[in-house]
């Protein structure tokens, strides 16, 4: 999709970032490629009503995953609100199995989760990882770089090396297996 930008406005200037975690109702795979089709549109208008751009959205069956910025006037429980029930109302009107799927309920489960993203150095991880979801052989690379990328840090913080080895165990192998 897109890069963030910084957001100029009147007094102030800002790059917000959210990584956004949802679930559907009853952890259900609700996702099909209808509703993936309405569930994108429906993140483009919503673009264009409210200051919030999605950067990355990706959809794992039963979750849903946005790497999304907007601006400091809009508290992060606005922002998930608005895009879970702009979503949900879209869908249970554009595709009528998803609500007999559901039991007629809701499409979101009540919980989510949210994250502020650093723009230099984890903006790019998450984005990558965003738009893996759904994608099994493509999770290994994406935990080998994860790996790589804790070592690095453990490095530059002067932690020592658990081994002598040139590439040490990555603590995500136990989840590949």
């Amino acid at each position: 999709m897109s890069k963030s930008e910084h957001v100029h406005k009147r007094h102030n200037v800002s790059v917000l970032l959210y990584h956004l975690v949802c679930p559907a109702k009853y952890r259900r795979v609700a996702t099909s490629r209808s509703v993936d089709a309405i569930l994108r549109d429906t993140c483009l208008e919503i673009e264009l009503r409210y200051e919030i751009r999605f950067l990355e959205i990706g959809l794992d069956g039963d979750y849903a995953h946005f790497l999304m910025q907007s601006v400091p006037t809009y508290s992060p429980t606005k922002i998930v609100r608005t895009v879970k029930s702009l979503i949900a109302r879209e869908v249970f009107s554009k595709d009528s199995g998803v609500k007999d799927l559901l039991w007629g309920g809701e499409f979101w489960g009540k919980g989510y989760f949210m994250n502020t993203v650093g723009q230099h150095g984890s903006e790019s991880l998450i984005a990558e990882y965003v738009r893996m979801q759904g994608n099994e052989s493509r999770y290994e690379c994406f935990l080998r770089r994860w790996c790589n990328w804790i070592s690095s840090l453990e490095y530059l913080a002067g932690a020592k090396r658990q081994s002598t080895d040139r590439e040490r165990a990555c603590p995500g192998d136990a989840l590949l297996k």
